[in-house]
């Protein structure tokens, strides 16, 4: 399943469509609509200039000639003659083809249709609302026995104006003007045409703009929506599938699993990011991440799902994997080959390790959560060994092995099985012999005597963590107050887990240890590891500024190997720092540790503070970390640890006799005010 079958937002060109083809509708029914009534307004417009028309006819041609004689009879010859002079202008051009003037007995006093003179109207209609004082108009019905005359006039309109000759408001009679109409007509449909077509177009113009609206509008809305659908779907810094649609993809591919096709789960997890994070900053962690995104999408197959699941978290979804294919282990293989270059970040290179867990679909789960919390679990396995992938299926093995090797230690404890072998420090420049650090051992009954590696992992994280560091503080102490009492002046020092670290009751254990065996606090020693204080640095301060005042000396481990920075080393209350075997090995090729030892001495000098070299395994790395201008050192070529009778027995026989040192005799042991954290020891 690829980003490609992602569901997308439905296309939105049919909204646009309907929305065209509704709005169209509309747009041909105002044009109707508006046709009509534009046709009406013209032809009341036409209607009401004729009326005009024949009102200022009547006032002006036909009331001054019958004002003298009125209406009460038909017209004389004298007033018919003039009455024909005055409207006959209007008939020989043809905007007037009739006239009749009625009395209010509504008889016809004058007509240029003499043979209607004398003929008398029934009454009604729009003769009598005239009569009333009411100017109308009509078209002529030429099927009605007054208008059979007007046949042949083709289309008329008629006129019906009152008549006042007494200059009141009552009507003394009404004149009938009949005037042609087909011309106008066909002037209002001209007119009418072309203000529908005027009206269209611009109707349409607006419609066609609307709908580019529309469009324009729609096509916008739907790349938001395919940008929004994606980020809810995606993770923003990376751009690969986020949790929601990882889970989304799992539970597709549960309900459709072929038989013959597996499917496994690869969590991973960046060891360290941490650390760059905190120290580089988080714009380049982001930068990392980034990085991290695109090879693991340039590794995957076709169909498989790359998601980043939070934080430095990723996930790899494998599908339809054939027994006759590529295996997990395989493509689990290609995805940890891709973090072997090292990544380009700013002001130089990085390398990351991811710790990778495998869980595969019913071998070791049935559902989504239980696969997830089972590759959570293989992955965590694989952190704890360093990095690398581990498989569930062979963790649920280790877990058993763990669980019994766990019960193993809680009763070699309570037996008694526990061993301190003791390692010597010595002060470099004059080969004295300082103290010397503890170092656990298991008397296993069956498989002998155990390193820490075989059992700490194990007792780490559980209750039984603390009962061993409690015996080995007892133990320790217990046996430098011995060494003191016997006149050896030594300090002992003890290493600390990370629970220890943050665990707020172990200034009490410390001091009750050191007021059992009457040792004071500046003899004992506790060693620390930079990375064991990264999770709670504000827990682990106090708890060691505890025991920094009660005048315990404090050591940072294997610095080097972390990620502290100066400004964090300086909120410690440390007296040394031990630089770790990896970059002593280097101290006599000219390589990268020697540098980093240098600038070890030189900021823990400049910082009041001593430097503790390990590993020292020739001579010609004691002379060089002499030079270097390291204070102490220890390892093998001084001595192996050692039970501590041995201990005891192998101190007189001590010399630097190699090559480069034979000049230098045997040494007294420890002179009063000697010791490895820059303190003087109490006699």
């Amino acid at each position: 399943m690829t980003d490609a079958s992602l569901p997308r937002p439905r296309r939105r060109s049919s909204v646009v469509g309907r929305f065209a083809l509704s709005s169209g509708v509309v747009l041909v029914l105002v044009c109707l609509l508006g046709g009509v009534m534009l046709r009406q307004l013209v032809a009341e417009r036409v209607r009401t200039d004729v009326l005009q028309s024949a009102a200022l006819a009547t006032r002006l041609a036909v009331e001054p000639v019958l004002a003298a004689n009125g209406v009460d009879a038909p017209l004389a010859r004298p007033e018919q003659a003039a009455l024909d002079r005055a409207v006959g202008h209007g008939l020989d051009r043809g905007v007037l083809h009739r006239i009749k003037v009625f009395n209010l007995q509504l008889r016809l006093v004058f007509s240029d249709d003499r043979r209607r003179i004398g003929d008398v109207s029934s009454p009604g209609g729009s003769l009598s609302q005239a009569l009333a004082g009411e100017t109308v108009a009509e078209i002529a019905d030429v099927d009605d026995a007054a208008h059979r005359g007007e046949r042949d006039a083709g289309l008329l309109l008629e006129a019906f104006v009152p008549l006042h000759l007494d200059g009141d408001d009552r009507p003394d009679g009404v004149v009938e003007l009949y005037v042609p109409y087909a011309q106008v007509q066909t002037a209002v449909e001209r007119d009418v045409r072309r203000l529908a077509l005027l009206l269209v177009g611009g109707l349409t113009a607006v419609w066609l703009m609307l709908c580019a609206i529309a469009w324009v509008l729609s096509r916008r809305l739907n790349r938001e929506l395919v940008h929004s659908s994606h980020l809810a779907e995606h993770d923003p810094l990376t751009d690969l599938p986020n949790r929601h649609l990882w889970f989304e993809r799992f539970e597709a591919v549960l309900d459709q699993q072929h038989p013959g096709a597996h499917t496994a789960v690869l969590l991973l997890d960046l060891d360290g990011f941490k650390d760059v994070n905190d120290s580089l900053g988080h714009g380049v962690g982001d930068l990392l991440l980034q990085q991290v995104a695109d090879r693991l999408r340039g590794v995957r197959r076709a169909q498989d799902t790359v998601a980043r699941l939070g934080g430095d978290e990723f996930g790899v979804l494998l599908t339809g994997l054939p027994d006759d294919g590529p295996s997990v282990d395989a493509v689990a293989a290609r995805v940890q080959a891709a973090f072997d270059e090292p990544f380009r970040l700013v002001g130089g290179t990085q390398r990351i390790v991811p710790s990778t867990g495998i869980a595969v679909l019913g071998r070791d789960g049935s559902d989504q959560a239980e696969l997830m919390r089972r590759a959570d679990a293989a992955m965590y396995s694989a952190k704890r060994r360093g990095g690398g992938v581990a498989h569930y299926e062979a963790l649920r093995d280790d877990s058993r092995v763990r669980l019994r090797l766990l019960e193993e230690l809680r009763g070699g404890i309570a037996r008694g099985e526990l061993r301190l072998h003791f390692q010597p420090s010595v002060r470099l420049h004059d080969r004295v012999v300082t103290g010397a650090e503890a170092l656990v051992r298991w008397q296993h009954p069956t498989r002998g005597l155990l390193a820490p590696d075989a059992f700490l992992s194990v007792a780490e994280g559980s209750d039984l963590m603390g009962l061993l560091t409690a015996w080995v503080l007892d133990e320790a102490v217990r046996e430098c107050a011995r060494w003191r009492a016997l006149g050896q002046d030594l300090c002992v020092a003890v290493n600390l887990s990370t629970s220890s670290v943050v665990d707020a009751r172990l200034p009490t254990d410390v001091g009750r240890a050191l007021d059992r065996h009457g040792l004071p606090a500046t003899c004992l020693a506790v060693e620390i590891t930079e990375t064991s204080l990264i999770d709670r640095p504000d827990d682990a301060r106090a708890v060691l500024g505890e025991l920094a005042a009660r005048g315990v000396n404090i050591a940072i481990d294997d610095f080097g190997t972390g990620y502290a920075s100066l400004a964090w080393l300086r909120q410690l209350p440390f007296n040394a720092l031990k630089v770790d075997r990896a970059f002593v090995s280097d101290v006599t090729t000219g390589g990268l540790g020697v540098d980093l030892v240098r600038y070890t001495v030189d900021l823990a000098h400049a910082m009041g503070k001593v430097v503790v070299a390990e590993g020292i395994e020739t001579p010609e790395q004691y002379a060089a970390l002499l030079r270097l201008g390291c204070d102490h050192g220890q390892g093998y070529w001084i001595s192996r640890p050692l039970p501590a009778d041995d201990f005891l027995a192998w101190l007189p026989g001590w010399y630097a006799g190699d090559a480069g040192l034979a000049a230098a005799p045997p040494r007294p042991l420890v002179p009063v005010g000697s010791s490895p954290y820059g303190r003087d020891l109490p006699t």
